[in-house]
């Protein structure tokens, strides 16, 4: 029986070895480093890019200020988008609840009936008052249940 060492030196040199023969599955290791860059300074500083030697991407050097410059347009277009929803959510809110109680009165009865206390909507005074934690409310509210039945 083959000890550790032995082991460890047959699976190092089975990783280490790179020979590669006409039917072997695998193949060499890249000579050249995986990531290079390279920059140019033009009109406009860039770096090109490079995986294995090959042209992956061309970027631009210092993005920094363009980030920033982007950063306030987009807060700028935001604040605007908020101001023209703000004023068309006002706008049509009259429009909005018109049309949502004209559907609830096309719905069934038990589904208006669940609906209507707790939308605003549709009862914009709010729901009924709570409940009486001593039970006195519910006990009377369940015998009257009762009699209706």
């Amino acid at each position: 029986m083959p000890s550790t060492d032995e082991i460890l030196a047959a699976i190092d040199s089975a990783v280490d070895d790179w020979a590669v023969s006409p039917d072997a599955m695998r193949s060499a290791p890249h000579t050249s480093p995986e990531w290079t860059h390279e920059r140019y300074d033009g009109d406009i500083p860039v770096v090109e890019v490079r995986r294995f030697g090959q042209p992956w991407g061309t970027f631009l050097a210092d993005f920094q200020p363009a980030a920033e410059a982007f950063g306030d347009f987009t807060e700028a277009m935001r604040r605007a988008a908020d101001v023209v929803v703000r004023e068309l959510s006002k706008t049509l809110q009259p429009h909005r609840d018109a049309l949502h109680r004209a559907a609830m009165r096309l719905s069934s009865p038990e589904d208006a009936r669940n609906h209507r206390p707790r939308c605003r909507a549709c009862n914009p005074h709010g729901n009924p008052r709570p409940l009486p934690i001593n039970g006195r409310e519910y006990s009377r509210r369940r015998r009257n249940r009762g009699k209706r039945r």
